[in-house]
Formats: structure tokens, sequence, C-alpha cells
């Protein structure tokens, strides 16, 4: 399954922002726990790496992307 059908499938995905990557397994565990085993993670904050890595390794069964807040076209362009 690609991810855009995993994405028709669920019908929504939280778009998440983690200050502390502490935060990102009680988050998963709510996530999956609520039948929605899904996360947008934005990399706005230095937490954002490493709490998709926490989401993953203790709950496989989740579908977890990861968002850029600027392209780096974007970024070049200024």
């Amino acid at each position: 399954m690609t991810a855009a059908e995993k994405i028709k499938e669920m019908g929504i995905v939280p778009v998440v922002v983690l200050e502390d990557e502490k935060d990102a397994g009680a988050l998963a565990k709510a996530l999956c726990e609520g039948g929605l085993p899904c996360a947008e993670v934005t990399f706005r904050t230095a937490a954002a790496k490493e709490s998709i890595r926490i989401m993953l390794k203790e709950y496989p069964e989740m579908f977890v992307g990861r968002w850029m807040k600027q392209l780096k076209q974007e970024q070049d362009s200024l």
C-alpha cells in the first residue's frame, strides 16, 4: 500500500509539533489506542527527528510522516 493509499484509508492524519522527544512515546500510545495510528511530525523543533525514531521503535505499526517547514529551494532563495 502506498503512502497516499494509507492516508486515504485513515481519512485524517494529525499534524504534531513535539518540543521534547520524551513526549513522543506517550503521544504514539494515545494515537494508537485511540484508533488513529498515524502522525505527521513537523520539523519545527530539534526534537522532531528523535521523536519520529521513538514513535516508530515503540509502535512499529504506526504510519509516521515528516514535513519540513520550508523546502530547500525556498530556503536557498531567501
